[in-house]
């Protein structure tokens, strides 16, 4: 507009103001998409067949812990203490730290993974130059074409976010988990550390095992305990 104004000498406002002015731009929904409770069986037995175990336990990971992919990829094994039931994302979105307790299930997951890759530096190796796995979206279409159920990493987010609300875990509490900075000026002054999450996050395992009961969530969690 400001070009064709300038070289034709146009005598009319501009209709990208008036857009703007009127608020009439088109704004794009936001996606709401999740993996519902009755379809998280059919996941997870299609995760688990899955032939390749680091797409399979990332994916686990990402539904267990709510993480953002670009969070759980870069995990290293010195971020996890295998003492303290508890991992640190040291690089978040928001570039505050994020220490949370380890399930029994990831606990027992991570076990057996150290046992297999525990020379790597990431609990999540992959090819290339960074030595992460850095797409793991040949599994999820795997996963999704075996179950019917049509996800991205980004669900399994808002899975974790639907499953802490349904069990009406705190606000507070959820805000700590998903590493959001709280607003309120009495939250900014409470100290949480992992433990404290530690319920919350027992509880969000216990409804997503039992929605799946199998017998190698039982052996994940027994080699944990």
């Amino acid at each position: 507009y400001n070009f064709a104004q300038a070289t034709y000498d146009l005598d009319m406002p501009n209709p990208v103001a008036y857009l703007s002015r009127v608020k009439a731009w088109y704004k794009e929904e936001r996606k709401r998409s999740y993996v519902k409770p009755h379809e998280l069986k059919s996941w997870w037995d299609a995760v688990q067949a899955l032939e390749n175990d680091t797409y399979r336990d990332f994916l686990l990971f990402l539904l267990f812990t709510g993480l953002r992919r670009g969070e759980a990829q870069k995990l290293r094994w010195a971020d996890i203490d295998f003492k303290d039931r508890s991992f640190t994302v040291p690089d978040t979105k928001n570039g505050d730290p994020l220490t949370l307790p380890l399930g029994d299930f990831l606990h027992g997951m991570f076990e057996e993974r150290r046992k297999r890759y525990g020379n790597y530096e990431f609990a999540f190796p992959g090819p290339g130059a960074h030595g992460y796995l850095a797409e793991p979206k040949k599994g999820v279409a795997k996963v999704a074409k075996a179950s019917g159920v049509n996800f991205t990493c980004h669900d399994l987010r808002r899975t974790y976010i639907t499953i802490a609300e349904s069990l009406e875990i705190s606000a507070f509490s959820l805000k700590r988990l998903l590493n959001h900075r709280v607003s309120d000026i009495t939250e900014s002054y409470i100290i949480t550390d992992a433990e404290r999450l530690r319920g919350p996050v027992r509880k969000i395992e216990q409804f997503i095992l039992e929605k799946v009961d199998g017998e190698e969530n039982k052996q994940h969690i027994n080699s944990a305990t």
